[in-house]
């Protein structure tokens, strides 16, 4: 394994282990700086983090991690940044309303698999690449982002760009109507060992984009007015 080195702007700190269950906010560059890393970061909130367009939620540098049910928001900067051979597998978050750059950005020569996220509301692109970089990117909700919702990236097989519909701007579990619910790729799941952010089960027979499962059995009842929709 290698390492993962997570700070803000007063501490520095290392970690050799996965980095689960934790808030990790108010960094003024990175959330999370992973080196080298074969590690796991699964379900966090990495939220209000960076000061600028050099900043990210999440940077890889050289790293092939599992990113997994973490809600990415609200980054003065992009939310996740792979560099320099980074191939991290990034599956099922929220990637949402981080201003200052793109949902997910990719330098020389990475090329992660980006699937079953929701990448909605970022400021510059929803998934971006160089030249050298080549994402597999597939079943991911990719809407309304600032100067577009892809660049250099193929949305690939069972994409969407569609509202997710969340409950709320402060809160990014999925409201009864959203198209994310039951969207996304299932050969990437256990059913019976699934859980969500919350530590919910599959629910509907299809895993749900993001980074939450919408557990009700009736989604949208029809007498509803279609505003609450």
């Amino acid at each position: 394994m290698g390492w993962s080195d997570a700070y803000g702007s007063d501490s520095n700190h290392k970690a050799y282990s996965d980095i689960q269950y934790c808030i990790i906010t108010e960094n003024s560059d990175f959330g999370i700086l992973a080196l080298y890393a074969q590690t796991t970061i699964l379900r966090n909130d990495i939220t209000w983090n960076g000061k600028d367009d050099w900043s990210a939620g999440i940077k890889h540098i050289n790293s092939g991690n599992t990113v997994v049910h973490n809600v990415i928001a609200a980054t003065n900067g992009s939310a996740i940044w792979n560099e320099n051979t980074s191939n991290p597998a990034i599956m099922n978050n929220t990637i949402a309303w981080n201003m200052g750059g793109c949902g997910i950005t990719n330098f020389t020569n990475s090329s992660p698999k980006i699937i079953n996220n929701i990448i909605a509301f970022n400021g510059v692109y929803g998934i971006h690449a160089d030249a050298t970089s080549f994402p597999d990117s597939h079943h991911n909700d990719v809407w309304w982002n600032g100067w577009g919702n892809y660049f250099n990236v193929i949305a690939g097989a069972g994409s969407i760009s569609a509202d997710p519909r969340f409950v709320s701007l402060f809160d990014l579990h999925l409201a009864c109507s959203s198209p994310a619910i039951n969207a996304g790729d299932m050969d990437l799941i256990s059913p019976p060992d699934y859980r969500d952010k919350d530590f919910n089960r599959l629910r509907g027979g299809t895993v749900d984009m993001g980074a939450y499962e919408k557990q009700d059995h009736l989604y949208c009842p029809t007498f509803l007015p279609l505003i609450i929709k």
